[in-house]
């Protein structure tokens, strides 16, 4: 687990007394690190601070938490962050101020929104969007150099909340989203996603599925009034990287010729522990079926 700690209430104490808790009843074996705070970069916006809140402040939120938890870390470097939501306040700059204290490096990021305005038409969530390169490259760009920076301390990188949609703000049942969902479109994305952030350097990913959230992200599985269980497209695409990269797989290079109009296939290569070599092919074209 990924713990996330209470930096909007105005001292470190219910951050102390959970990660307490957490370390107890959870056991210290099953906890990857404790995230302090979760999209700072919004406090100024969303009443957790003042309208003045900066970079700054929360660097320095970060490190009176961190010293309140020294105690409970016992030693151990154990914290995790910034995991910004946007690209205002550098993740780079974090990641050379704060590494001797981190375990991990954390980020959002989400690629479309479902409440985009027409002329922000490459951000609305749409089948043709999600399925284009661009939306993946959005990812790729945003994470390569945090990945980088990161690298130089040895430190592990993880987009710890993302989905390729995010609802939050839109009005009434006119706003997309929910149409996208349910979409062999989505298993595509999900699965062209992440081998293209493993490639990346990126240690993991975790999504935000809750259907019920605010944000209205896609889900991985729908709980039924019965009781039964539904399983979504997005859950496909994680079960076949899972299967492309399973036994500690590692990426190879691959040649092969696309031909004309099938510019949106992509192919992976990965051989695992045992020398098992694994091909995995994405076809995100609409209506093309493709020749490698």
């Amino acid at each position: 687990l990924i713990v996330g700690l209470n930096l909007r209430y105005p001292n470190p104490s219910v951050a102390v007394s959970w990660a307490k808790a957490a370390i107890s009843q959870v056991g210290s074996k099953n906890i990857a690190a404790f995230e302090i705070g979760n999209e700072p970069d919004l406090f100024p916006h969303n009443g957790a601070r003042l309208r003045s809140y900066t970079f700054q402040d929360y660097t320095s939120d970060f490190n009176t938490w961190l010293q309140a938890l020294n105690p409970v870390f016992d030693g151990k470097t154990w914290a995790a962050g910034p995991a910004f939501s946007n690209a205002k306040w550098s993740t780079l700059t974090f990641i050379r101020e704060e590494h001797n204290s981190l375990a991990l490096v954390t980020r959002h990021h989400y690629g479309l929104n479902a409440c985009a305005p027409p002329n922000r038409a490459a951000h609305y969530a749409s089948i043709s969007n999600l399925l284009s390169p661009q939306i993946i490259s959005t990812y790729v760009s945003l994470m390569r150099p945090i990945v980088s920076a990161a690298s130089a301390y040895n430190m592990p990188v993880r987009v710890d909340e993302m989905s390729y949609m995010l609802r939050a703000g839109c009005k009434g049942p006119t706003a997309s989203g929910s149409s996208i969902r349910d979409t062999f479109a989505s298993a595509l994305w999900t699965a062209d996603v992440l081998f293209e952030l493993a490639h990346t350097g990126v240690s993991g990913v975790n999504f935000q599925t809750n259907p019920h959230h605010s944000a209205g992200t896609p889900a991985t599985f729908y709980v039924n009034a019965d009781g039964t269980v539904s399983v979504a497209p997005m859950y496909y695409g994680m079960m076949f990287f899972a299967e492309a990269v399973q036994n500690h797989a590692h990426f190879l290079s691959a040649n092969y010729i696309h031909h004309s109009g099938n510019q949106n296939v992509k192919i992976w290569t990965t051989e695992d522990d045992e020398g098992n070599i694994r091909i995995a092919v994405i076809n995100k074209n609409l209506k093309t079926s493709a020749n490698i």
